[in-house]
Order: C-alpha cells, then sequence, then structure tokens
C-alpha cells in the first residue's frame, strides 16, 4: 500500500498546538497511549497537535460542546509546541493524497457517532504507517475552516523521529460556535 512514492512529508521544525486539560499532571509535550484518539485504538503511544491555535480549541470543543455558549468555565490551557521532527510523516492532507494511499479523505474526518465506525479507517492506515514513519499529517475534524490540519506523532519522542525542544502555554482563545465540528451524540 505505502512505499517511497507514497506522499510522504518531513517537517523538521515546526510549531504547532495542543489543549490539554487544565488539571492535567502531564506536561503537553507528552504522549500518551489512549484508546480514544483517531489513530490509536491503546496499543501505540502518540502525540496529537494541530497546526495552529484555533484548531487546536476545536479540537478540545469537538468533544465537550457544552463549554461552546460560555468558553470561560472549560477547563484547558492551550500550548504552542516547538517540535523537531526530522523522521517522514505521511501527508494525507488533502483529498487527492489521501486517495493515493486508498483512503477515503471523508473518512478521515468521520463524524459518525460510534467511536470504533468513525475511527476503523485511520486506525487501520496507523497500523500501516507506524513502522514506516512517525506520523501522519490529516485533516482536522474539529475545525471548520478551508484547510485546518493535524499531525499525530508515533511513539516515544527521539531524535531520530520527533521530539518537543521546547512548549509555552498562550492565551487560550474564543473560537465561534459554527466554527467547530462536534461529535454527535
Amino acid at each position: 500500500m505505502l512505499d517511497d512514492s507514497s506522499p510522504w512529508v518531513t517537517f523538521g521544525a515546526l510549531r504547532a498546538y495542543r489543549y490539554v486539560r487544565f488539571r492535567s499532571p502531564w506536561p503537553p509535550d507528552a504522549e500518551y497511549n489512549d484508546s480514544s484518539g483517531r489513530f490509536n485504538n491503546g496499543i501505540r503511544f502518540t502525540l496529537y497537535v494541530a497546526d495552529d491555535v484555533m484548531g487546536a480549541t476545536a479540537e478540545f470543543y469537538r468533544r465537550n460542546p457544552e463549554f461552546l455558549d460560555d468558553q470561560s468555565i472549560a477547563d484547558i490551557r492551550v500550548f504552542a509546541l516547538d517540535l523537531v521532527i526530522p523522521g517522514r510523516c505521511l501527508d494525507v492532507r488533502t483529498q487527492a493524497y489521501a486517495h493515493a494511499v486508498g483512503v477515503t479523505f471523508d473518512r478521515l474526518r468521520s463524524n459518525d457517532s460510534n467511536e470504533a465506525v468513525r475511527y476503523a479507517e485511520c486506525r487501520a492506515l496507523a497500523e500501516v504507517v507506524e513502522p514506516l514513519g512517525c506520523g501522519i499529517a490529516f485533516p482536522s475534524a474539529a475545525y471548520v475552516t478551508p484547510s485546518p490540519w493535524c499531525l499525530v506523532l508515533f511513539g516515544r519522542p527521539s531524535n531520530a523521529t520527533w521530539r518537543c525542544a521546547s512548549y509555552t502555554e498562550i492565551a487560550t482563545p474564543i473560537i465561534s460556535p459554527s466554527e467547530v465540528r462536534q461529535v454527535p451524540a
């Protein structure tokens, strides 16, 4: 399915953004093993980031829409992460790139209410990519703008694949509810 002609990207230095729950005991650059991620079913360590601060914020509100009306009570903090990514990542941020690797673009942004259905193709893709690369750049399912994207990085940080050089807490922006694509109840 994948080979050297697949749409791989090497980011090098990348500033990305991530929300963290206010009381989280982990630093914002901590990878985690969680079964609720689009590309993770609890068998791999991952770090999810967004290409901009609004995208990271939308990721929280996608699953927590009850806070959209009064965002001042949302229990999140937002961080800018300066990542160093010498490893290659599969790039499926466009319909053409997704098609090139045999994935339906709409499934990368699936909004099915059943999580097992919503994430099935993404988790299968991660199984194929992880031995060949350190992550996947994919379209955001949460932020409703022309071309938002996110990045999932696999495994633990290393100088060969990816690492966080530094991170800084930034002001949590206010996002319009119309800019968030919510997970249906």
